[in-house]
């Protein structure tokens, strides 16, 4: 279990905003929360930018102390390329890079304070040190929204 300091801070990458304290991502006024194995590898790949995450290393960090098969992997993979919008023939967020793992293509900017804090912040005193409220972090405000449906 991660403490609140180990939690990730809130990424964009591409036109999404990654929320691993909500396990959502925001584009726009569209919101999807994804299942919490989903965001891990997300976050990771994230970690790693541009590197090559292997399939065994996504497991060992992901699914800690777990026994999984790399079906595991692929369907976390697949449900993020879905909500991305990615096409694994054509990358545009996440290459598969064959025998060897994954890369996340899209660079990430890492937001300077956690959406979590963010949101208590606009809580406590709205407009007073906060940000500039932007579309990307306006999504802060709440992690309730209805999980992905499969399609």
């Amino acid at each position: 279990m991660t403490t609140p300091a180990e939690r990730p801070r809130a990424f964009a990458v591409g036109d999404w905003l990654a929320d691993p304290t909500c396990d959502a991502l925001t584009r726009g006024d569209e919101r999807v929360k994804i299942e919490p194995k989903a965001m891990e590898v997300l976050v990771l790949l994230a970690r790693h930018q541009g590197e090559v995450v292997a399939q065994n290393e996504l497991e060992a960090q992901v699914w800690r102390g777990l026994i999984v098969t790399s079906q595991s992997v692929y369907q976390s993979i697949a449900q993020l390329r879905r909500v991305l919008g990615d096409n694994p023939r054509e990358p545009r967020y996440i290459e598969t890079v064959p025998r060897r793992g994954y890369r996340l293509i899209m660079p990430v900017r890492w937001q300077e304070q956690r959406s979590s804090e963010i949101a208590a912040m606009q809580e406590a005193a709205p407009g007073v040190g906060a940000p500039e409220p932007s579309a990307a972090l306006v999504l802060a405000a709440s992690c309730h929204v209805p999980a992905a449906s499969p399609r």
